[in-house]
C-alpha cells in the first residue's frame, strides 16, 4: 500500500519548515525517493493546485506510482478554501496527517516581521490563527489514529523526537544529527521575534485557552521543560565531541610543533653546512682566479714561443729554398763534369792510422772502400740507397778493439735507434750517445770472435730510408744516416 506523510497546518504555523525539516532529516525511507524526488512534487502538486481534494489525491496516487517510489511527504495549507482531509482516505493510500501549530505570539511575530501591521490587522490574523487551530482541532478529534499533533517550535528545536513520533506509522530512520544545527538560527530569530510580541496577546485569554488545549493533545508539545532537557543533552554530546576533537587538535599542534622544532634544527644543520660549502666556495673561486692569472702568463710564453718558432720556420724555409737551388745547381755541375771528364781509375781509399798501429781511421768526406755510399758531402757521406751499406779495412792484429762510427745526421731518429752493425757477418753490440739525429755509436769486440780473413767488412744495415722528396723538397736520393767517420782502436 502507497503511503503518504501529509504535513499541513495554518499558513502561519510554520508547517512548510516542519516539512522541509523531515524531508532534509535522512529519515525518509529510501523507497520514498530522493528529497529532491519530494520537493519536487510537493512543487507540482502543492499548496496552490486548484484540484479539489479528491482530485488531488488521486493525481498524487498517479504520480506516486509513476515515480516507482512506495510514498511521498507533502505539505498543504489548511487555509486552502475547500481543504477536505478526508479525501486522502483512500482504500489503497495509508496516510499520516502532521498537523502542525505555533503558539500565537509566534505568528504574530512572523507577520509583524514582513511588515508594520496595524492594530486591526493584528486582530484579525490572530482570529485567523484561531480558526485555523480549530480546524486542526476538529480535524485530530475525528482521526486521532492518523493524526500527530505537533508543535512548530518543538519539532525544528529537536527533530528526533518528531520522528520518533512518526515511526510507529512509517517506518522511519532516525534522523542526521546534523539537522538540529541547520535550524538553530531560524529558532532563536522566531524565538526572539515571539518574545517581542508577546504582550500583543497576554490578554486574548480564548487564543491561549486554544493553545492550551492543543498543547494538551499534542503528540509534540512546546513544553519548555522537556525541549530544554533534551536541548541539553544534545549539548552534552556536542559538547563531549567539541572536547574530543579539541584534544585531537592540540594533539597534532604538538606534533605540528615537534616537526617544526625538527625542521628548525635540520634547517640550522643545513645553514651550517651552506656556510661551509660557501667557505670553500670561495677558495676555490680564488685559486681559480690564481691559476686563471698562471694560465694567463703561460699563454703568453707559449703564444711568444709561438712566434719565434713561425719566425725560425721562416728562416729555415728560407734556408732550405736556398739548399735546394745550391744542390740543383751543384747537380747540374756535377752532370756536366761527369759528361767532359773521362771515369777516373777508382782511388785507393784514404786510412789514416796513428804511429804504433793502435788506431784506424777511415774519414767519409774522403775517398772509401766500400758500398751503398753517396758522393761525400762537407761533413760526411749519406747511406743509401739500399738498406745495407759496407766499408771495407785491412785485417787487424789479434787483440781487443773498440769500433766509434760518429753518426752527424739522419733523416729519422728511428732508422738511427735500429741500425744493426755485423762484422764479416758476426752481429756486434751497439751503444748510442747522444739526441736527435746525431749520436756516437760504439761497440766493443775481439778479433777471436771473428772468422779469420784478409778483409774485414763493416756492414750497416738501416730498418728504412727516407727521401727529401717526401717532405717537399727537390732532392729524390733514398737516405738513412750520414756518417763522418769510422775508427777502430786496438785497446788489449
Amino acid at each position: 500500500m502507497m503511503k503518504v506523510i501529509l504535513t499541513t497546518g495554518p499558513k502561519s504555523s510554520g508547517y512548510v519548515q516542519v516539512h522541509e525539516i523531515l524531508v532534509g532529516s535522512g529519515a525518509i525511507p529510501a523507497a520514498f525517493g530522493t528529497p529532491e524526488t519530494q520537493h519536487r512534487m510537493t512543487r507540482d502538486l502543492a499548496p496552490d493546485n486548484p484540484l479539489d481534494e479528491a482530485a488531488l489525491a488521486a493525481l498524487v496516487t498517479r504520480e506516486i506510482k509513476l515515480s516507482s517510489i512506495d510514498g511521498i511527504c507533502l505539505a498543504l495549507s489548511a487555509d486552502c478554501d475547500g481543504f477536505e482531509p478526508e479525501a486522502w482516505f483512500a482504500s489503497d493510500i495509508d496516510t499520516c496527517f502532521v498537523l502542525v501549530y505555533c503558539a500565537p505570539e509566534i505568528a504574530l511575530a512572523q507577520m509583524s516581521a514582513r511588515h508594520q501591521p496595524t492594530p486591526d490587522q493584528v486582530m484579525h490574523h490572530l482570529r485567523g490563527w484561531v480558526h485555523g487551530c480549530q480546524a486542526l482541532i476538529q480535524f485530530y478529534h475525528r482521526h486521532p489514529g492518523r493524526c500527530l499533533l505537533v508543535n512548530q517550535m518543538a519539532a525544528v528545536l529537536c527533530p528526533h523526537l518528531l520522528v520518533d513520533q512518526l515511526r510507529p506509522f512509517m517506518e522511519l530512520r532516525a534522523p542526521e544529527p546534523e539537522s538540529v544545527a541547520a535550524n538553530g538560527d531560524r529558532v532563536g530569530r522566531v524565538a526572539m521575534e515571539g518574545a517581542m510580541v508577546r504582550s500583543l496577546v497576554a490578554h486574548q485569554r480564548g487564543a491561549q485557552a486554544l493553545f492550551s488545549e492543543l498543547e494538551s493533545l499534542a503528540h509534540l508539545p512546546g513544553d519548555l521543560d522537556a525541549v530544554v532537557s533534551d536541548q541539553r543533552s544534545v549539548a552534552w554530546q556536542s559538547y563531549l565531541s567539541l572536547a574530543q576533537a579539541g584534544e585531537a587538535a592540540q594533539q597534532r599542534v604538538a606534533e605540528q610543533a615537534h616537526s617544526v622544532a625538527e625542521m628548525g634544527r635540520h634547517l640550522a644543520g643545513r645553514e651550517q653546512q651552506l656556510a661551509a660549502l660557501q667557505g670553500r666556495l670561495d677558495q676555490v673561486v680564488q685559486s681559480h682566479g690564481l691559476l686563471e692569472a698562471d694560465l694567463q702568463r703561460a699563454q703568453r710564453t707559449v703564444d711568444e714561443g709561438l712566434q719565434a718558432l713561425e719566425q725560425q720556420q721562416q728562416a729555415n724555409a728560407s734556408l732550405r729554398a736556398e739548399n735546394e737551388l745550391l744542390f740543383s745547381q751543384l747537380q747540374k755541375v756535377q752532370a756536366e763534369l761527369d759528361a767532359h771528364t773521362p771515369l777516373p781509375v777508382p782511388a785507393r781509399q784514404v786510412v789514416a792510422q796513428k804511429p804504433g798501429g793502435r788506431t784506424l781511421t777511415i774519414d767519409l768526406r774522403e775517398d772509401i772502400d766500400g758500398d751503398n755510399w753517396y758522393y761525400a758531402e762537407g761533413d760526411g757521406r749519406w747511406a743509401g740507397p739500399a738498406s745495407v751499406s759496407t766499408l771495407r779495412v785491412p785485417a787487424q792484429a789479434e787483440g781487443r778493439y773498440e769500433l766509434t762510427l760518429n753518426v752527424v745526421d739522419a733523416m729519422d731518429r728511428k732508422i738511427l735507434a735500429g741500425m744493426s752493425l755485423a762484422l764479416n757477418g758476426t752481429g756486434l753490440t751497439l751503444n748510442q750517445k747522444g739526441r736527435g739525429v746525431a749520436a756516437v755509436v760504439t761497440s766493443r769486440f775481439s778479433s777471436g770472435d771473428i772468422a779469420p780473413a784478409a778483409i774485414w767488412e763493416f756492414q750497416l744495415t738501416f730498418p728504412r730510408l727516407v727521401s727529401p722528396a717526401q717532405r717537399g723538397s727537390a732532392d729524390s736520393r733514398m737516405l738513412a744516416i750520414r756518417l763522418q767517420t769510422l775508427q777502430l782502436t786496438r785497446i788489449s
